[in-house]
């Protein structure tokens, strides 16, 4: 039977972590169910995430003088070779399934048209400036969002996470916040009361969601700890919004299997990442022990994680059983 004070600590430090992430829900729910009506353009979740990118930074940087506890210390010798392994990660499986997707088009006989755009600003139809506009966007929220979702959801939610329970128990916790997150966006059809979509296609993006953005968290999470930063994951998911969201294959009459291609594209990606997770742990496996004592001593190449407000429970039980024993 665990201790009491064993449990109440976890419950505590559970609920300090979602207290967080329920904090910049309601932002979220501000923007999309508030604010998105009464604006004549859709705003892509990017005020969600330059309002949270802010709140972490001004508080992580102000209070605590760095941004470590968020994964991103930065290490001016490794910072070239997370990006090229973030590069690696989202461009290679995103040129191989586009690939794929070219030649069965044209196996098959299918017209398409290959197109470069964002939110549907096309040079043809809107002229270059408005599409050059859209793009540099569309890069913008990529960065924007990616820096939101990395810094809170693997860099402090998984970190926090970890001292309560395994890796992949913790992993797999952030997943499901991360999935929740993005629920938002097929569910506010139905608040909105959008007949252009029906019951069962909501139905269907719904569970697109559940699957898509979980399979995404748990990938990061994993790239997150096989290479000891937020830094990987960090690139590897900007590159792969921007890539997914610009260029298109787009059938005569418009229709695109975007909501295909996109989990495919991740699907890869995630192979990739089981890959190198493994080739890590085997080539550093003092990365991924979940000992306090041997976190203590990584190298500067492991991510050391402030844990601000975050009471190591297991030393506090095992301190009070000893004064238990000396009284």
């Amino acid at each position: 039977m665990r201790n009491p004070r064993f449990i109440y600590e976890r419950r505590k430090q559970l609920l300090s972590i979602f207290n967080i992430f329920f904090i910049f829900f309601f932002v979220r729910i501000v923007e999309y169910y508030i604010l998105m009506p009464s604006l004549n353009f859709s705003s892509h979740g990017v005020i969600t995430a330059a309002v949270g990118v802010t709140i972490l930074f001004f508080y992580q940087k102000l209070v605590f003088g760095n941004l470590s506890s968020l994964g991103l210390a930065f290490n001016p010798i490794k910072i070239f070779k997370w990006i090229w392994i973030g590069a690696v990660l989202s461009l290679c499986p995103f040129i191989i399934i586009s690939l794929i997707e070219f030649f069965s088009y044209k196996i098959i006989g299918t017209k398409f048209l290959l197109r470069v755009y964002s939110f549907g600003y096309t040079i043809g139809v809107h002229g270059a400036s408005i599409w050059i506009t859209s793009i540099i966007f569309c890069a913008f929220i990529a960065i924007v969002k990616a820096i939101l979702f990395e810094t809170l959801f693997r860099g402090l939610f998984l970190s926090r996470l970890r001292m309560l329970y395994s890796f992949y128990v913790a992993n797999c916790l952030q997943s499901i916040m991360y999935m929740v997150w993005f629920l938002i966006i097929p569910l506010r059809y139905f608040i909105w009361k959008n007949h252009s979509y029906d019951t069962k296609y909501i139905i269907k993006l719904c569970l697109f969601y559940i699957v898509f953005e979980f399979m995404c968290a748990f990938k990061w999470g994993l790239l997150t700890r096989a290479s000891g930063a937020v830094w990987v994951s960090l690139i590897d998911h900007i590159i792969f919004d921007f890539l997914i969201e610009s260029i298109h294959f787009v059938k005569p009459a418009g229709d695109e299997n975007w909501y295909l291609r996109a989990f495919m594209v991740m699907l890869a990606s995630f192979c990739m990442t089981i890959v190198y997770y493994f080739y890590r742990k085997k080539k550093r496996p003092s990365l991924f022990k979940d000992s306090k004592t041997q976190a203590a001593n990584f190298t500067d190449e492991e991510t050391k994680v402030q844990k601000p407000e975050i009471i190591d429970y297991k030393d506090a039980i095992s301190s009070f059983n000893k004064d238990s024993d000396q009284t």
